[in-house]
C-alpha cells in the first residue's frame, strides 16, 4: 500500500480483510510504503498481536519506511528519543530480563532503534528493509546512516535461533541498503537478502543463508556448517584492515548463470564441505581439503588451486597453478587453463572428447600420480616421475617426458 500516511488500525483492517479473502493468506506479504501517523513501539506490536495480526505470517506486514522503537509507548518522547536506553530485543519469545524487550509477531520495518542485539525465536521472521536508493551497486551501503540497528555503536548483532532474519523486501518500489555487524544463524535459523545491497560483516552460518537474484550481500567472514545459496552476488570484503575469511565446512552454491561470488580478496578459500559454482566466481587461492569437494559448471578464476579432496570442472576454469595432492582427485570435462604450476601427485582426468586442458604456460608439468587425457591436452614439457603414469586416449601436443 502506498498511502502517504496510515495508522495501526488500518494495518489491522487491511490484514483482516486479506486474511479472510485468501485461503493461503499466511504466505502473503503486505508492504506499507507510507509513513505511520504515530511512532511504532513495543506497545504497538503487542496491541497488534492482541488484534490477531499473527494470522498473516512470514512476515505478513512490512512497514518499509517505519522505525521500530525498542521501547514502550509511555517511554517514547520525541524530544529525548535519541538518549533512550539501549536494550536487547527478542522476536518470538517472552523476555524475563528487564534490559530486554520482546514482541511475538513476524513483521518488517525500515530499521530498529534503541537496540544493539536482536534474537529471533519461535519460527518468527524479522525483516529490516533499510534506506531506499536509486539502484545497486550503491557505494554508501555501509555508511553509518544505513545501520539497521540504528543506535548501536558498531552495527549490532542478530542471533537467529529459530526463525528468519531478512534484509530488504521484494515489495519495495526501489532497492534498499543497510548493514549490521554480525549474525549467528542457528541450525533452525535462516538469513535472506532481497532487493538491495547489504552487509553482514561476520556471518556464522549453521543454518541457511539465501541471497536472492536482486540482492548483493557483503561480508568479511562467512563460516559455519550450514548451507548458503547465492543467486545474486556475495562479496567477501576487507573490513577495518582485516582480510576476509571464507571457509566452506557446510554447503555453498553459487546458483544460476547470473550468480556472482567475489572471493578474490580472501587469502585462501578453504573447502572441507561442498562447494559448487554455476555462475561467475573469483578467488585468490583455494584449498579443497580432504573430504571436501568443489564443482564448477560456470566460470571460475583464481591464483593457486590445491586439491586434497575432489575438484570437477565442466565449465571454464582458469588458475595460475594447480596441484592435485596425494589423495586428491581432479577432473576436467570443460576447459581448464593452467598457468605456471601443474603438479599431479594424486589423480587427474581430462574427461571426455570435449575436454580441453591448456598447460602450455607451465614450463614443466610434473606427474607423480595418474594423469589421463581423453580429450585435448596441450603442454610445454612434462616429467613423469618414478611411480607416475600418463595415459592418453585423446589428443596430446608438445609434451616431452
Amino acid at each position: 500500500m502506498d498511502d502517504d500516511y496510515f495508522s495501526a488500525s488500518l494495518i489491522v483492517s487491511v490484514t483482516d480483510k486479506i486474511a479472510n479473502a485468501f485461503e493461503n493468506a499466511a504466505n502473503l506479504t503486505i508492504n506499507f510504503l507510507g509513513q505511520m501517523t504515530a511512532p511504532f513501539t513495543i506497545t504497538t506490536a503487542n496491541d497488534l498481536e492482541k488484534e490477531g495480526l499473527d494470522v498473516v505470517l512470514n512476515p505478513g506486514i512490512v512497514l518499509n519506511t517505519t522505525t521500530l522503537h525498542n521501547e514502550f509507548a509511555d517511554e517514547y518522547n520525541k524530544g529525548t528519543d535519541a538518549s533512550q536506553t539501549i536494550k536487547g530485543l527478542i522476536i518470538g519469545a517472552e523476555s524475563n530480563d528487564p534490559n530486554t524487550n520482546s514482541i511475538n509477531i513476524s513483521m518488517g520495518f525500515k530499521d530498529v532503534s534503541h537496540t544493539d542485539k536482536v534474537t529471533i525465536e519461535g519460527g518468527k521472521e524479522l525483516v529490516l528493509v533499510g534506506n531506499a536508493v536509486n539502484a545497486i551497486p550503491e557505494g554508501s551501503f555501509g555508511d553509518d546512516a544505513n545501520k539497521l540497528l540504528k543506535d548501536s555503536a558498531d552495527g549490532g548483532s542478530i542471533d537467529v535461533n529459530n526463525g528468519t532474519f531478512t534484509f530488504g523486501s521484494h515489495g519495495g518500489v526501489a532497492p534498499t541498503v543497510g548493514w549490521i555487524l554480525s549474525s549467528n544463524i542457528g541450525e533452525n535459523g535462516a538469513l535472506e537478502a532481497k532487493n538491495g545491497e547489504f552487509a553482514d560483516w561476520t556471518i556464522a552460518n549453521n543454518g541457511n543463508v539465501h541471497v536472492h537474484s536482486n540482492a548483493i550481500l557483503h561480508t568479511n567472514s562467512l563460516t559455519g556448517s550450514g548451507s548458503t545459496v547465492n543467486e545474486g552476488k556475495v562479496s567477501l570484503d576487507e573490513k577495518d584492515g582485516s582480510l576476509p575469511v571464507f571457509d566452506v565446512t557446510g554447503n555453498f552454491l553459487n546458483k544460476g548463470p547470473n550468480s556472482v561470488l567475489d572471493a578474490s580478496k580472501v587469502d585462501k578459500v578453504t573447502v572441507s564441505g561442498t562447494h559448487a559454482n554455476e555462475g561467475k566466481a573469483d578467488y585468490n587461492d583455494m584449498l579443497i581439503a580432504e573430504g571436501g569437494s568443489s564443482n564448477n559448471s560456470g566460470t571460475e578464476k583464481g591464483n593457486i588451486l590445491t586439491v586434497e579432496g575432489t575438484h570437477a570442472n565442466s565449465g571454464t576454469s582458469t588458475w595460475n597453478g594447480v596441484t592435485v595432492a596425494d589423495k586428491g582427485k581432479g577432473e576436467n570435462a570443460g576447459k581448464l587453463d593452467v598457468g605456471t604450476v601443474f603438479d599431479v601427485i594424486g589423480e587427474f582426468v581430462n574427461k571426455g572428447k570435449d575436454a580441453v586442458l591448456d598447460a602450455t604456460k607451465t614450463a614443466v608439468t610434473t606427474v607423480a600420480g595418474l594423469l589421463r587425457n581423453e580429450g585435448t591436452a596441450n603442454y610445454d614439457d612434462m616429467t613423469v616421475a618414478s611411480g607416475g603414469t600418463s595415459e592418453n586416449s585423446g589428443f596430446r601436443d608438445r609434451a616431452t617426458s
